[in-house]
């Protein structure tokens, strides 16, 4: 707890932007999300398959398009036969449209670790796997430093070869412009 209350202070308390001369900026944002579980927990565990959580993510943009990511997420769900936590940390590249009208849209492609916790069932245990994700959402503009983000969805690959598990991740949240 203290390590995540820390970060949101470094990443609230950093960054720099002109907003039509230098386009180099940062922006933090947080989302409520679910997490699809359906492939990733082992016979015996929870019977939904949506875990809701958040993710917090950091982006610094080099370039007017271009941006460099992290990602931070944590999901859990539990019920009478078990319960399911992952926690996600990933970064990567974006690619922004830019804005038109108050409204934007960015694609990324994101690398990282996950630890998958599942308790009760048949295979309860923590795992660390291998992450990749690819995703996009899209923005709309409040003001000049709040975006509302209403939609980001993110496909995931967590794991290789023959222990390679798929999963999904829909969010919506709100984004603050550092400038």
């Amino acid at each position: 707890m203290r390590i995540t209350l820390a970060l949101i202070v470094l990443l609230l308390g950093t960054g720099a932007h002109a907003q039509d001369g230098d386009h180099r900026h940062l922006d933090v944002s947080i989302q409520f999300s679910g997490f699809d579980i359906q492939n990733l927990t082992t016979t015996g565990g929870p019977n939904t398959t949506l875990a809701k959580g958040f993710d917090l993510g950091a982006a610094w943009y080099p370039s007017r398009n271009i941006a460099l990511v992290g990602d931070f997420g944590y999901h859990h769900i539990s019920d009478s036969k078990g319960a399911f936590s992952a926690t996600t940390i990933m970064g990567g590249p974006r690619y922004w449209s830019g804005e038109h009208y108050r409204l934007s849209c960015y694609g990324q492609l994101l690398f990282g670790a996950a630890r998958l916790r599942q308790d009760g069932g048949f295979n309860p245990g923590t795992y660390w796997k291998g992450t990749a994700a690819l995703g996009g959402g899209i923005e709309v503009r409040i003001t000049d430093r709040i975006v509302l983000r209403p939609i980001a969805i993110d496909e995931m690959l967590i794991g290789l070869g023959r222990d390679a598990l798929g999963s999904g991740r829909v969010g919506t949240g709100i984004v603050y412009l550092m400038r």
